[in-house]
């Protein structure tokens, strides 16, 4: 079997065959096989892995309403330089497969960032920050708009559990404190659970 990222003209090539590229790739086709862009997906360990199948081994009998107590929270990086798509051959309904997507790792890059919220009720609150996102930042942020936000909105009865991910920002003893003092539940994440995340699947549409 080729390996999912090689192109046709290495096929040819290895082959060493006179056959067009057209006729390669009719044939690729044929056999099912796309040429799309490969999905990008964070770079994990085996360890890694393993975190997020406990994660949804331990939430998989979650009921709807459960869900809905949730209040998802990311922070969004619009860059200037992130051309890294890649282009792979792989049959339907496979594009998450791990031979089929394209590994990424963030660096090199100019970037402006933002905070956003989204829950049962749809789009919460959006902020843009300036300079290094720290606890400090993150505990101004929860006081002065999240907290407001959920209760004086969709959660005034306080029955709400925050989502944020395993960033050292987010695992701060200053805001662990004040999400204890504020009695604020708090969702486990597993490690680079970007993917999971309600708000940013939805920031990608």
């Amino acid at each position: 079997m080729w390996p999912r990222h090689t192109i046709w003209q290495e096929i040819r090539d290895a082959l060493d065959h006179t056959c067009c590229c057209e006729t390669i790739r009719s044939r690729m086709r044929e056999a099912g096989l796309m040429n799309s862009v490969a999905a990008q997906k964070p770079h994990l360990t085996t360890k890694q892995r393993g975190e997020r199948l406990n994660f949804a081994r331990a939430f998989e009998h979650w009921t709807a309403e459960e869900w809905r107590e949730v209040i998802f929270t990311d922070e969004s990086t619009f860059s200037t330089r992130w051309d890294q798509q890649q282009r792979v051959w792989r049959p339907l309904n496979s594009r998450y497969l791990p031979g089929h997507i394209h590994s990424v790792l963030s660096s090199g890059r100019c970037s402006v960032s933002v905070w956003g919220a989204i829950s049962r009720d749809g789009l919460g609150p959006l902020l843009r920050f300036e300079g290094p996102f720290t606890g400090a930042t993150y505990c101004e942020v929860l006081v002065d708009h999240l907290i407001p936000y959920v209760l004086d909105g969709p959660f005034q009865d306080g029955c709400y559990m925050v989502q944020h991910d395993r960033s050292p920002v987010h695992k701060a003893r200053a805001v662990s404190a004040l999400l204890e003092r504020y009695a604020v539940r708090h969702l486990p994440w597993p490690p680079y659970g970007a993917d999971l995340n309600t708000s940013r699947t939805f920031r990608e549409y």
